[in-house]
């Protein structure tokens, strides 16, 4: 995949975390400058990918876990 460098976002829930590893081949990515420059629009970034992967997560977590916390 020559995946280089990236960065991981996490949300923590009472119950379970999402963890979404974004990686890029792109070999000068500093993850410091990227934060610094989303630093407002991550947590929207965070919330649409959860809302990706929340659909499918049922198939892995428990009964009951993707309530909202």
């Amino acid at each position: 995949m020559e995946i280089k460098n990236g960065i991981i976002l996490m949300e923590r829930f009472p119950k379970f975390n999402y963890m979404i590893t974004l990686g890029t081949g792109f070999s000068k990515f500093d993850s410091y400058e990227f934060i610094k420059n989303y630093h407002d629009t991550i947590p929207a970034l965070k919330k649409d990918l959860i809302q990706l992967i929340e659909k499918d997560a049922h198939m892995f977590l428990p009964k009951g876990y993707l309530n909202k916390p």
